[in-house]
């Protein structure tokens, strides 16, 4: 396990951070990779009720987040700061995930669905037909088998209610939504060579 800290602007967009995690690993780690495509078994993501409308947990966004990312801009530059959510609420454009709960604030439903294939065990393709963002809540009882490991002296996750619905039955009572099990094509990185990094 390594422990690795690294900065990027506020206005960074999650796109931009995830290639500078990508130099970053090339750089330190050396790390070589290529990609492959498998017919793998996936998830597709659905509308459940036959009117197609969405579950009590999923609405349309109103969070502006262009707006909110160049807030952030003019803060740095000396402008007045973004607003700040209240202790518990929805993240703003984006997504919090814990073991048996998602929050998400003006996610497209490509990027929910992408954030519950760590969940789920499988690749989610969305096929719901919901444009637009979203803000979501989601919550269920994880199996034991999905908790992730922890890192040696890292605090207790809080414990899932032991009475709570699966995440099947979470998705379609809280959204609207099912997970059909399919077979599809599926974009899988290979690791070809790493080395150990030298530390800082």
């Amino acid at each position: 396990r390594f422990d690795i800290t690294g900065r990027a602007p506020l206005e960074t967009t999650q796109d931009d951070m995830m290639l500078m995690v990508q130099e970053l690993l090339a750089d330190r780690f050396k790390l070589v990779l290529h990609m492959e495509t498998r017919q793998l078994p996936v998830y597709v993501l659905l509308p459940s009720r036959a009117d197609g409308r969405p579950g009590p947990k999923l609405t349309m966004s109103t969070v502006d987040c262009a707006a909110l990312v160049a807030s952030l801009a003019a803060a740095r530059q000396g402008g007045a700061p973004p607003p700040t959510p209240t202790a518990g609420a929805q993240p703003f454009c984006g997504t919090r995930t814990t073991p048996g709960r998602i929050q998400g604030s003006s996610v497209t439903m490509a990027n929910f669905g992408r954030n519950l294939s760590n969940f789920a065990g499988r690749m989610v393709i969305d096929r719901t037909g919901l444009a637009g963002s979203w803000d979501l809540e989601l919550q269920w009882t994880p199996d034991p088998g999905m908790m992730p490991a922890l890192p040696p002296n890292a605090p207790p996750l809080p414990a899932p209610d032991p009475n709570g619905p699966s995440l099947f039955t979470a998705i379609q009572e809280q959204l609207g939504l099912k997970l059909d099990s399919q077979r599809g094509p599926v974009d899988v990185l290979v690791i070809d060579s790493a080395q150990q990094p030298s530390p800082d």
